[in-house]
């Protein structure tokens, strides 16, 4: 059994008449009116109410602004928590909210694991731990038509790259001699095209949509094939040290019962669960 709460909704209002009473039963009843609405406003449980595990889920404010592969994973975390309480006995309260809701009910310890759309904005440190990556999506580099960038160890310059918001810099390239600058997917492929940057790192899921909507990138842009090769992303949760082995034995299940592979062909029309 779970629950669904949403910290974005506004509160339900309404208008109340008093009267025919005096001032001070008014005060009462206005306090009592505000206890009440502050209390209702008041999403997440708190550990003593019996809840087995709870779970917080990042939803995009503004999905016009959000990339192609950020509303995908909002849908599909979303599914995800679900199916993790389908494997959970017990009660399960899952809570959608923004990044800086849920971070902040996480550090306050109201919340057992936090799935982001983005794993950038984690700002993972010792306090945090991982779960088992549940999704590897591929990403490209892409560069002007007939400037590759092909051997990445091998250029004399360090060259500016734009690397998409929600993205991570890919492991492989970590120790690569690199300058990264944060855009947006779409705005990261406006600035190379603006030969603003030497290249640009996004999704192959944003890459696939751009594509789409503006096909004629595909006349001034290119997908380098790179040595070393662009690592995809790993998508993980963060979760509580109490709850870390539990959620990835649930996890485990979920991957080995191919849930996992059958929700990634739901969302991104191919199985992104394995490394």
């Amino acid at each position: 059994m779970y629950s669904e709460y949403n910290l974005t909704k506004e509160p339900a209002t309404g208008v109340f008449q008093l009267s025919n009473m005096n001032k001070l039963l008014k005060y009462i009843l206005l306090s009592i009116l505000i206890i009440l609405a502050l209390w209702g406003i008041s999403k997440i449980p708190s550990q003593s109410s019996g809840v087995k595990l709870h779970i917080g889920i990042v939803q995009l404010r503004n999905t016009a602004k959000a990339s192609q592969q950020e509303v995908l994973l909002a849908h599909f975390n979303t599914l995800l928590a679900r199916k993790i309480a389908s494997k959970e006995a017990g009660k399960i309260t899952i809570t959608k909210g923004s990044f800086s809701q849920l971070k902040h009910a996480f550090d306050k310890g109201q919340i057992d694991l936090l799935l982001s759309t983005a794993p950038s904005k984690l700002n993972l440190s010792s306090k945090h731990l991982i779960t088992m990556p549940y999704l590897y999506l591929p990403n490209v580099l892409l560069s002007r038509i007939n400037q590759p960038l092909k051997s990445l160890t091998s250029l004399k310059k360090q060259p500016e790259i734009a690397l998409a918001n929600d993205l991570n810099v890919p492991e492989s390239l970590t120790a690569v001699p690199m300058k990264f600058k944060r855009y947006p997917a779409n705005k990261a492929v406006q600035a190379l095209e603006e030969k603003k940057v030497k290249g640009a790192i996004i999704s192959t899921i944003d890459y696939a949509a751009l594509t789409q909507s503006t096909p004629q990138i595909l006349e001034t842009l290119q997908v380098n094939q790179t040595i070393p090769p662009i690592t995809a992303q790993k998508y993980f949760g963060i979760a509580k040290s109490q709850s870390i082995s539990k959620i990835n034995k649930i996890l485990e299940k979920l991957h080995n019962d191919d849930t996992l592979a059958q929700l990634s062909f739901h969302y991104f029309n191919q199985d992104y669960t394995k490394q």
